[in-house]
């Protein structure tokens, strides 16, 4: 069993459409932003902050606070950006993601992913299925993450989870544990909502993020 539940329901459906396009979706029609034609759009929008407050992730450990960038990669099952913002020392308990392999991007500060230091500029490829965690180092870390390097809905189709190993994209592909031995707890289930709209019944809305002073 983990220490922490990631929430992963992202990459979950509602009515046969991504929890994590929907969210983008809500996100902008809130703030009534787009759509957009042939121009560069930044986080400079000035209804951008908007945006980014609303696409703040629940359910991460105190000291962490976790952004899904307003970006949708690719159609079909996509791939979703995050920004993770560290306060220094933080601990991010030891948990793993059955159908997505990570990629991190350590833009600023530091951390420690199991035993090995890394600054500005580093990245890690964790593949699906792999537990691992990390901690912050004494100046705190801002990390970009990219979810779904591998892994997805086709993984249904067969009693082992199937591993995307280094470098990703179907390159590698090992037979990894076989389902009915993976904990549910792994999974988040339930999930901490199901929808941007709507509440998951058991854990009610997400909770509101807290706020630095």
């Amino acid at each position: 069993m983990p220490d922490w539940e990631p929430d992963d329901v992202f990459h979950k459906k509602t009515n046969g459409v991504y929890n994590g396009v929907l969210f983008v979706k809500e996100a902008l029609e809130n703030a009534g932003i787009g759509p957009f034609g042939k121009e560069v759009v930044t986080s400079r929008h000035p209804k951008m902050r908007e945006v980014e407050r609303s696409l703040r992730r629940p359910n991460m450990p105190e000291g962490i606070i976790k952004t899904q960038l307003p970006l949708i990669i690719s159609e079909g099952r996509p791939s979703f950006l995050f920004i993770t913002f560290s306060e220094p020392d933080i601990h991010v308990p030891r948990h793993m993601h059955p159908d997505d392999a990570i990629t991190r991007v350590i833009m600023s500060g530091s951390i420690t992913l199991e035993g090995v230091e890394l600054t500005m500029g580093d990245w890690a490829y964790v593949p699906n299925t792999v537990p691992y965690s990390y901690t912050a180092g004494p100046y705190g870390a801002v990390i970009l993450h990219i979810y779904n390097c591998g892994g997805g809905d086709d993984d249904r189709a067969f009693d082992h989870w199937k591993v995307h190993a280094f470098p990703g994209g179907g390159l590698t592909v090992l037979k990894g544990p076989l389902k009915s031995e993976v904990p549910l707890e792994w999974f988040s289930v339930p999930p901490v909502r199901d929808s941007p709209k709507n509440e998951t019944p058991l854990k009610g809305p997400p909770p509101s993020p807290k706020r630095r002073s």
